[in-house]
């Protein structure tokens, strides 16, 4: 019996202050790979802040990603969560610490508490992650976790595989710029 394959729609946003590697974590997701150079992420520059509503209009999941060796980054997802909140109320947020290799060669690198982080998470009714884009660290559990989540949210699913993940791609079509399906 052949195993069918379920695509849902499902839209993922990354936010977050410019250089806290949001596009390292999808470079890493999607191709396995890390690059030491940060030219692609400009999208946390304040230059885009307002055109940020449009990008994360009808999202279902947003990663809110802050550098944990930088406490100014982390001061700005708080700002990113009230958008969201008011904004997009049924988006489920995860915040994402960036840059976690850092800390654990270093521990008096980290500027944000995980503490304060967990409780802006819970706050948030949120998921929290410390990931290292160079390493691998929990990138691949962050959007499996988004990809349960969001399968479960939706009731007339029904049973779904056991390693549901999220595959993301370019669509070159005027409207989108980037699409998620689990699969």
């Amino acid at each position: 019996m052949a195993m069918s394959s379920l695509v849902v729609d499902c839209k993922v946003v990354l936010l977050g202050s410019v250089s806290v590697g949001k596009s390292s974590l999808i470079e890493r997701y999607i191709h396995d790979k890390y690059s030491t150079t940060s030219d692609m992420d400009t999208t946390g520059s304040e230059r885009y802040d307002s055109m940020t509503r449009m990008y994360y209009r009808n999202a279902n999941a947003a990663i809110i990603c802050y550098d944990i060796t930088k406490q100014m980054s982390f001061d700005k997802a708080y700002h990113w969560a009230q958008e969201l909140l008011i904004n997009e109320e049924n988006c489920r947020i995860y915040l994402c610490g960036t840059k976690k290799d850092l800390v654990d060669n270093n521990e008096s690198s980290r500027e944000v508490d995980v503490r304060l982080a967990r409780k802006l998470a819970e706050d948030l009714k949120g998921d929290i992650f410390e990931t290292s884009s160079k390493t691998g660290e929990n990138v691949d559990l962050l959007f499996k976790k988004i990809a349960q989540d969001y399968t479960t949210d939706i009731q007339l699913i029904g049973p779904l595989h056991r390693n549901n993940s999220i595959k993301l791609f370019q669509d070159h079509s005027p409207k989108l710029h980037r699409c998620c399906h689990l699969t």
